[in-house]
């Protein structure tokens, strides 16, 4: 019997579908994605542990290609510092802890992550997984997990998490316990943290029981909505194979918010109609705003985009009168010279690249989902 583990539980408890369907789960679109994330896992894995990284074994290991060797490097640096930064804090920290969790007796126990992920494994009532990073200190506890892709503005802690929360204060005799998404690149780490209380995690534990439940029931029907773009059958279930067939004539079929919200939550299962979709989903957005069923809503929004073009011989002698060799040593970029130098140093430095003529600017317009009104405003973007 296939059961959730800790990576898939917030998908779980909105559709049970996945996992009473019997239908078989397809394998990543982009393996190389998941190849870089896991390589960033590691090599966080390995500075908690013994301290010693060899980016380089790494890299060939997870057979990255040279701009994923050379984006590596720099996203594993900000691990580090971050990592660095819990210890100065008194952290006593432990990666890649793996458990299981008992739905019904509320118990967790210890497992070996190399099976945590073969559902299998878990004893009848059990649902398991593994936490990236445990850091306990007297009468503290904090659990993080590492994300490799884009970070999202309204991102909060979500079951992952607070699973990962509730287990391990359990497992030192906690009340209460916080937890942090550390989205991480080479331009640094953004950490969006949550705490919670006794009945916090007390709530967690009752979520965690339907899920339970429902996945290891009778077969329970397909929930369509924003979350089936994580879903492991997006396109093979009912609902969104539906979608599917009937999105071939999807360009005329649009006549409302709700069909635009329907159709944009589905997208990823429409790849054969997805240009004639998106015109006109972004036509419409560009009138009014289209709510979603996330609650969040649809938006055409204008943004900023800076590129560093070719140096000039001036230009290189200016970066190392500024002690940023290492930007040039990665990339030529926004973001490496943000890297090394800092947020201030990267306005100053770009100023004075784009007085010497060797920063472009252009103008570019993107669908956005916005939580309000409020985040509308034009953020800008560096490349």
């Amino acid at each position: 019997m296939k059961l959730p583990t800790a990576s898939s539980f917030d998908l779980a408890a909105k559709c049970a579908h996945p996992w009473t369907s019997g239908i078989p789960w397809s394998r990543p679109d982009d393996p190389a994605v998941f190849a870089f994330g896991n390589a960033v896992h590691e090599a966080a894995e390995l500075a908690v542990g013994c301290g010693e990284v060899d980016l380089v074994k790494l890299a060939s290991k997870y057979e990255l290609g040279r701009d994923d060797v050379r984006r590596l490097g720099a996203t594993a640096r900000s691990a580090f510092d971050r990592i660095n930064a819990y210890a100065a804090e008194g952290w006593l920290m432990f990666a890649e802890v793996a458990v299981a969790y008992h739905v019904g007796k509320r118990t967790v126990r210890l497992i070996d992550k190399y099976t945590h992920r073969q559902a299998n494994q878990a004893k009848p009532g059990e649902l398991i997984g593994i936490i990236d990073l445990v850091c306990v200190r007297p009468g503290q506890v904090h659990v993080a997990d590492w994300k490799t892709g884009t970070w999202q503005r309204d991102a909060t802690p979500g079951l992952q998490v607070q699973f990962a929360a509730m287990a391990v204060a359990k497992l030192v005799g906690a009340d209460s316990a916080s937890g942090s998404l550390l989205y991480v690149d080479e331009r640094g780490v953004r950490e969006v943290s949550a705490s919670w209380e006794c009945w916090d995690l007390d709530s967690t534990a009752e979520v965690l029981r339907r899920i339970h439940e429902t996945t290891s029931g009778a077969p329970t029907p397909p929930v369509p909505g924003e979350w089936c773009k994580r879903c492991n059958i997006l396109g093979k279930c009912s609902a969104t194979a539906l979608a599917v067939r009937d999105v071939e004539s999807v360009a005329t079929s649009i006549a409302t918010a709700e069909d635009a919200a329907r159709i944009h939550e589905l997208m990823p299962a429409l790849e054969k109609a997805l240009k004639l979709a998106r015109e006109r989903i972004r036509e419409m957005a560009s009138r009014a705003p289209i709510p979603l069923s996330s609650g969040k809503r649809l938006v055409v929004q204008e943004r900023a985009r800076t590129t560093v073009g070719d140096l000039t011989p001036e230009a290189v002698a200016y970066l190392n009168a500024q002690q940023l060799q290492a930007a040039l040593e990665f990339s030529t970029s926004a973001a490496a010279i943000k890297r090394v130098g800092g947020a201030k140093v990267e306005r100053q430095v770009m100023a004075h690249l784009k007085e010497m003529g060797c920063v472009k600017e252009s103008a570019y317009t993107t669908l956005a989902e916005v939580a309000d009104k409020g985040t509308e405003q034009d953020q800008g973007e560096r490349t």
